[in-house]
C-alpha cells in the first residue's frame, strides 16, 4: 500500500469514527457535516433513493430514534483518481435491548472535492458481507 493510500485510509477511518460518535450522540447535522457531500445520494434498504442533505437527514432523524449506535468496519478501499470506493460492514445496535443488532454491508463512494474527502454515494443492505 502506498503512503497516499495509507493516508487516505487513515482519513476515512477518522471520518468513520466521527460519524459513529455523532450518530451515538443523536447529532444528525454532525453526521452530515462530517461524512457527506451536500449533494450526496443514499440508497437505504426498503426506501427510495434519497438525494441531498435534506433527504439523508430525514433517514438519520428516524434512525437515531431506533438505534443507539452504528459501528463501521472498513474492509477494502479502491482508489481511482479523485474517487475512492469503500466496501465495509456496519452494525446498528437498537435502543430496545430486546431487539437484535442489525448487521449490514455497505459500499460508499468517497469523492475528493477541493481537497476534502466526503461520501457522495452511500448504498447499504442488511446481511453479512
Amino acid at each position: 500500500m502506498s503512503s497516499a493510500q495509507v493516508n487516505l485510509s487513515e482519513e476515512i477511518e477518522k471520518r468513520s469514527r466521527q460519524f459513529e460518535d455523532r450518530f451515538a450522540a443523536g447529532d444528525v447535522n454532525g453526521v452530515l457535516d462530517t461524512y457527506y457531500h451536500d449533494t450526496a445520494w443514499m440508497s437505504p434498504p426498503g426506501a427510495p433513493l434519497l438525494k441531498g442533505r435534506d433527504g439523508i437527514a430525514g433517514f438519520f432523524n428516524v434512525a437515531i430514534t431506533i438505534y443507539k449506535s452504528l459501528e463501521l468496519e472498513l474492509v477494502e478501499l479502491r482508489e481511482v483518481d479523485a474517487v475512492t470506493y469503500e466496501l465495509g460492514r456496519a452494525v446498528l445496535t437498537p435502543k430496545d435491548s430486546n431487539q437484535d443488532p442489525l448487521h449490514c454491508r455497505y459500499l460508499v463512494i468517497w469523492q475528493n472535492i477541493d481537497g476534502v474527502w466526503r461520501v457522495s454515494m452511500d448504498f447499504f443492505a442488511p446481511g453479512e458481507l
